[in-house]
């Protein structure tokens, strides 16, 4: 099974961050972003039968396949040489399909052969290297912080028994975070850093939604991941000189601003309590101590009449109540409606998974996705209530019979205009829309479609506003 396989590779990659040795000869390795099986066709079988030739499992002795005659097709000869690799290196089973965990066993074969070493170091990050660029070491501790959140995943999965409801959701997710783990690693060892650390964060991701569908309850790492940490670090350092700008230049205005200059001297003392709760590995400590500093900002920043533009906990928890009332009350309108309130209750139930999110959201103190989530769940009920809506056949004409009002009064307008000598081309055009429109709409009426016959009127009466300001 898939699950065991992928546990298993797991270990195999978990070395990998654990040395000194620099990655200078990474890009020689094969880079896989498919399986591989009989009549494949691509660049990546040609690097796997130069690596099977090289290592001893040869495709051809002679001809085609053969070292330095290696080709892009998969065939019976490339699958006898994997079936012989998979043998030695106890891929099981070995069946000549180069897949997930075909991959993940020449990766860490590769891997090793690059670094020089194979004893396991998970919990080591790479330090020793001076030369190591900032974007490097970012990448690395992307990819640590991905590997402890993936075993505390396994772990929670394998406590669960196969025939639990969340066990195939956890499993998937699981190994979703796996293959952006993989792809994060290939991407180290191909030296493309920024694309390492973007895997990694989306691996990281993804095992989260694991161990939460296994109903781990709370990780040590789920909120507060040193990433999070970090990037929480950066922001609040920049959010701090900002406000002492601001501060600064109410200064220069002659403003009193001792008591603000105080309250920015509290968030520069509480930020180093956060970069020592980072190098304690605290995260979530950090996270706690950012919070306060953001409060304590917008303190200084309301002693000298500004805003910092950040949404605060108070805001975001409001929004959550409000929109939660709101979704309340849509339900009840959507419950005592007659007729088809399917649409309606598709919106509904996105909006229910969007709220949510930005639970989750609040729970990891990103209070602008909370605001900005909350308005998609306030669109999403603006749809469901608009889709209850029956529309009548006096509805419609009187609708069209609006709008055919409304043009006449613009005709009269451009005649005025011509008269005038003024360019009424634009508005002309406008008008031609309109009517085109307004046909649309009667002809949407003498199929007793009446809901399209008043949205064909809605947009005839824009274009002809829309005609109408051109004059």
């Amino acid at each position: 099974m898939r699950c065991s396989k992928y546990f298993l590779s797991l270990g195999a990659f978990l070395f990998i961050f654990g040395f000194t040795s620099s990655t200078a000869n990474a890009a020689s390795i094969c880079t896989f972003t498919q399986d591989l099986d009989i009549g494949v066709v691509s660049e990546e079988v040609r690097c796997l039968q130069r690596y099977l030739n090289e290592k001893g499992y040869t495709v051809a002795e002679t001809g085609v396949g053969s070292s330095g005659r290696e080709t892009n097709l998969y065939q019976t000869l490339t699958k006898k040489a994997v079936i012989a690799w998979q043998k030695a290196n106890g891929v099981s089973p070995a069946t000549g399909y180069f897949g997930p965990v075909s991959r993940a066993k020449y990766l860490a074969l590769s891997s090793a052969s690059i670094l020089g070493n194979t004893s396991p170091a998970v919990n080591t990050v790479v330090s020793q290297n001076t030369s190591v660029t900032f974007v490097e070491q970012s990448a690395k501790d992307a990819v640590q912080d991905a590997i402890n959140i993936l075993k505390d995943a396994r772990d929670a999965i394998n406590d669960l028994d196969t025939d639990d409801s969340n066990y195939d959701d956890a499993l998937d997710m699981y190994w979703d975070a796996e293959d952006n783990f993989f792809d994060a690693v290939q991407s180290f060892l191909g030296k493309n850093f920024s694309k390492s650390e973007n895997y990694a964060d989306n691996s990281i991701n993804d095992a989260d939604d694991a161990y939460d569908e296994a109903d781990g309850g709370s990780s040590s790492n789920k909120n507060a991941t040193k990433s999070k940490a970090k990037d929480a670090i950066d922001d609040v350092e920049i959010l701090i000189d900002d406000a002492r700008n601001d501060v600064n230049a109410a200064d220069d205005d002659g403003e009193d601003v001792d008591d603000a200059e105080d309250y920015l001297d509290e968030a520069d003392d509480l930020l180093e309590d956060a970069e020592d709760a980072y190098d304690d590995q605290d995260y979530e400590e950090v996270l706690d101590i950012i919070d306060d500093i953001e409060n304590i900002v917008d303190d200084a920043l309301d002693e000298i009449g500004s805003s910092s533009g950040r949404a605060d906990k108070s805001d975001a928890d409001d929004a959550i109540d409000d929109i939660e009332d709101e979704l309340a009350e849509a339900w009840d309108d959507v419950d005592d409606a007659s007729g088809d309130t399917d649409d309606a209750e598709d919106y509904l139930d996105e909006a229910e998974d969007l709220l949510d999110e930005a639970k989750d959201q609040f729970d990891d103190k990103d209070y602008d996705d909370v605001l900005d989530t909350v308005e998609e769940i306030e669109d999403l009920i603006d749809d469901a209530l608009e889709s209850l809506e029956t529309y009548t056949e006096d509805d419609a004409q009187n609708a069209i019979d609006d709008v055919w009002e409304t043009i006449y009064e613009i005709v009269d307008d451009i005649t005025d205009a011509q008269d005038d000598g003024d360019d009424t081309d634009d508005a002309e055009d406008y008008l031609d829309d309109a009517l085109d429109k307004i046909g649309d709409a009667e002809d949407a009426f003498d199929d007793a479609d009446y809901e399209d016959a008043i949205r064909y009127a809605e947009d005839a009466e824009d274009l002809a506003y829309d005609a109408r300001a051109e004059l």
